[in-house]
């Protein structure tokens, strides 16, 4: 044995030694099931991006508890042994901002690190070391450990929860020795919680999940046979049985060690429960696969008592992700966004849609030529601005021929000068007239809500972005200029003019100032694209926007208690049994000119039960009294009597979701309203009251 390997086995039986001595992983409390997602960056500087901090308000705002923050550093080929940071690592700079970011917003992090290869397209992480030699297993397991603990250390110094030793390496998983003092050297950085990712085809062969405190499944089973394009839900909770029933004897055999989906995820493609861990394959949009592939997820898999939580595949580090026409993974504007919310405790997304522009009130920007002030400070890119061939409005349209990262960029440049006006003579020299220059080098967008343009592009892509800098040249955030939610629905055609309306919040500059405006090519390739009739638009924002109203008043009364008054408590109750319960509701409705078009009641279910209860509109006063009715003094005895037909019912109601109940006949203009709520089931549902996390809506569309 020479010198080097005789140092290796050293450092080795030292790690085993600290690893004997780190407490076992059976008596650290279990966690509580983690709402988890996980969020990526496959380049340096994202993470520190503002697009990556809106990204997971966005993911705090779904209910989201934990987020696994993945950091990739790089070998060249699966032959390689060193394992060293790229251009697409992301810095300590960008983690150490990506965790801070994740904590103020209430999140929980798992820091994840990966190995993939830099140069070698044709294998991936789990092949590495086909045919290393020794000598070369311990060289890699060197430069692993090296990489590992010092991901450990930054996760330790920023108080990171969690924290995954590996991912998917499955041809390294038999070198148990190897392994078990890998952990022991992250255990010597780190004292929070350890796991790892195994491969779903690979979790059950790990022979040191003893060392860890939890077990770590990516768990991309096949849900479909081949060719079963439309899979039904008991299809697909069939083939999750054999699944759960592996998983169960995994636990079991680890002393009922927990068991986290460290990745689990499903696109929104046809076919996509044949091959979920597929993310090149290409196939047809498919919303409605994609959800109910994760809600049968979490119907079964949620309640196993091995069961620790899901991490989901992926949330990317830019806020205008997914959309419906896109078929990849994340679920961010698609309906399975609704599914995850509706099991981590979050409102459903607002589906309310836009306002529609007023063109009268508008900011030119280009129209023939670039309007006063706007001069061009594209990059990487020949930008004609007197081009006639293809016009959509007027005679002429912006064209532009982009390279890769090439951009056509324009910056607002006035400067005014105002004349102080001083009536008094100085005694400073030179000072007998004074002016003052306010650089107002920016645009304000407060009358506006969108940036309107017209849009051609030689070839069908999402490669051109569009962002806005502020008063102070700092970038705001990016949309896709071609994405289908800003251009009608449908993808843009090749060699089509269609108008694109952005909302200005969508880039993050809605009621601010942009001093300029950017298309950038972010594509490999070369791109030609022409715009026309660039402007800032207002809208009609009252044509839309609904009225979503709190109760002034909400309480239950309950039969066997008379006299009880509840007013005060964080829940409503219905229950018909021995001991009745009736919940009751008042709104002060405002905002309106007439009938409204719709009117939804939303409670939020903390206790489940096979019957929601039906709505009934009421007196606003007490029963037998002219007096209006408070929460502060509902009761049994004096709560409006519930006659006539019901306004509308709920069946069966789910914990931790909204149930909607459409009371549009009982709202006829602005004024008191009142509603009572009862159900026909001797088992009790609670919802939120105005008193809990999740107040009662009334929510109007004029």
């Amino acid at each position: 044995m020479n010198r080097k390997n005789l140092a290796l086995l050293f450092v080795a039986l030292a790690a085993l030694a600290a690893l004997a001595a780190r407490p076992t992983a059976a008596q650290p409390t279990p966690p509580a099931i983690q709402r988890g997602y996980s969020f990526a960056a496959w380049w340096s500087g994202i993470y520190s991006d503002p697009n990556a901090d809106r990204a997971l308000a966005e993911l705090a705002d779904m209910g989201v508890g934990w987020v696994s923050i993945v950091v990739t550093q790089y070998q060249d080929t699966v032959h390689s042994t060193a394992i060293a940071p790229t251009e697409g690592t992301p810095t300590d700079a960008d983690v150490r901002h990506a965790i801070r970011a994740a904590h103020a917003e209430g999140l929980n992090v798992m820091l994840k690190p990966h190995v993939d290869l830099w140069n070698d397209p044709n294998h991936w992480r789990g092949e590495i070391g086909p045919n290393f030699t020794t000598a070369q297993w311990n060289t890699w397991f060197a430069s692993y450990t090296a990489m590992i603990t010092h991901y450990a250390q930054l996760a330790a110094e920023e108080g990171v929860e969690q924290f995954s030793v590996g991912t998917e390496l499955n041809s390294t998983t038999g070198r148990e020795a190897q392994w078990r003092a890998v952990i022991a050297a992250v255990g010597a950085e780190f004292d929070g919680t350890l796991t790892y990712a195994g491969d779903w085809t690979n979790a059950l062969l790990v022979p040191w999940w003893d060392a860890l405190d939890l077990i770590g499944v990516d768990a991309y089973y096949r849900l479909a046979d081949d060719g079963n394009n439309s899979p039904t839900a008991d299809e697909i909770a069939e083939k999750w049985q054999p699944v759960l029933a592996d998983l169960a004897g995994l636990s079991a055999a680890e002393g009922d060690k927990p068991i986290l989906f460290t990745e689990i995820g499903y696109r929104s493609q046809n076919g996509a429960a044949q091959h979920p861990w597929d993310w090149e394959s290409g196939g047809a949009v498919d919303l409605a696969e994609q959800a109910l592939l994760y809600q049968v997820a979490f119907e079964q898999v949620s309640d196993e008592p091995w069961f620790a939580g899901f991490y989901w595949w992926s949330w990317d580090a830019v806020p205008y992700q997914g959309g419906v026409c896109d078929n990849g993974y994340t679920v961010h504007d698609k309906p399975a966004e609704d599914v995850v919310r509706q099991w981590y405790g979050a409102p459903p997304r607002d589906t309310t849609p836009p306002p529609p522009p007023v063109e009268a009130v508008a900011l030119p920007i280009y129209g023939d030529a670039p309007a006063a002030g706007w001069e061009n400070w594209s990059w990487q890119a020949t930008v004609n601005f007197n081009q006639s061939a293809q016009v959509q409005s007027g005679t002429k349209a912006i064209l532009v021929d982009a390279q890769s990262w090439g951009a056509l960029s324009l910056h607002y440049e006035s400067l005014e000068t105002e004349f102080l006006g001083r009536n008094s003579v100085s005694t400073a020299p030179y000072d007998s007239l004074e002016t003052e220059f306010l650089g107002r080098n920016s645009v304000s967008t407060a009358p506006y809500y969108y940036l309107s343009f017209y849009l051609r592009q030689a070839a069908v892509t999402n490669a051109l972005i569009v962002y806005a800098q502020d008063e102070n040249g700092d970038e705001l955030l990016d949309a896709p200029a071609a994405d289908c939610r800003y251009v009608g629905g449908t993808p843009l055609p090749a060699n089509t003019w269609r108008r694109v309306l952005i909302p200005l919040a969508d880039l993050g500059a809605a009621d601010g100032h942009i001093s300029q405006l950017t298309f950038v090519n972010t594509g490999d390739a070369s791109l030609r694209f022409w715009i026309d009739d660039l402007r800032l638009v207002a809208a009609d924002e009252s044509a839309y926007l609904p009225i979503v109203l709190s109760p002034t008043d909400d309480a239950y009364v309950q039969s066997n208690s008379p006299n009880g008054k509840f007013g005060s408590k964080p829940a409503l109750r219905v229950r018909d049994a021995a001991a009745d319960n009736l919940s009751y509701l008042k709104f002060d409705v405002t905002g309106l000119s007439g009938p409204p078009s719709s009117a939804t009641l939303r409670l939020y279910v903390s206790d489940a039960g096979p019957d929601g209860g039906a709505v009934y509109s009421v007196a606003n006063t007490y029963r037998a009294s002219a007096a209006p009715w408070t929460e502060a003094g509902l009761r049994w005895g004096n709560a409006p009597a519930i006659g006539g037909a019901a306004l509308d019912a709920a069946g069966a109601v789910a914990r931790k979701a909204w149930v909607e109940w459409d009371v549009t006949a009982a709202v006829g203009g602005n004024g008191p309203v009142s509603f009572a709520l009862r159900n026909a089931s001797a088992n009790v549902v609670a919802y939120n009251s105005s008193e809990g996390a999740r107040p009662p809506e009334l929510v109007i569309e004029r």
